[in-house]
């Protein structure tokens, strides 16, 4: 990957045009796992020049997570997210906060979740395999 570098700025205008492309609501945080996503994209698209993790990364990253989700809740259970054990197993707190995004996490309360019907699911990421 080529470092190009961006200024904050640059990165923000192009956060608000793909959020505008988007129709994501303004001023508001998503409140379903749908638009979590969208703005996941977002972010991902828009921040990730200069940052420590390819764009590659991030969504391989997405694609193990939403898979370890879906053998823990495999009833339609609504996952939480557990950030900062996540985030201890791969070394990055931003990566996993947007590996969740990605996967449809937003936040309620002080907890990042996504949707599903029933009794939420903790995944603390204890079982997670660091090597796949």
């Amino acid at each position: 990957m080529l470092p190009i570098p961006t200024t904050r700025h640059q990165e923000a205008v192009r956060f608000m045009a793909l959020h505008e492309a988007f129709e994501l609501p303004k001023n508001e945080h998503p409140r379903d796992s749908e638009t979590a996503a969208k703005h996941g994209l977002c972010e991902a698209l828009s921040f990730v020049h200069g940052a420590s993790h390819s764009l590659g990364e991030v969504f391989s990253l997405s694609d193990r997570l939403l898979a370890y989700r879906d053998t823990i809740c495999d009833g339609g259970e609504p996952a939480i997210y557990d950030v900062h054990a996540l985030a201890q197993h791969i070394g990055s707190y931003g990566l996993a906060l947007l590996a969740c995004k990605l996967c449809g996490a937003w936040i309620d309360g002080d907890q990042w979740r996504d949707d599903g019907v029933g009794h939420p699911v903790l995944l603390t990421f204890e079982d997670w395999k660091d090597d796949e």
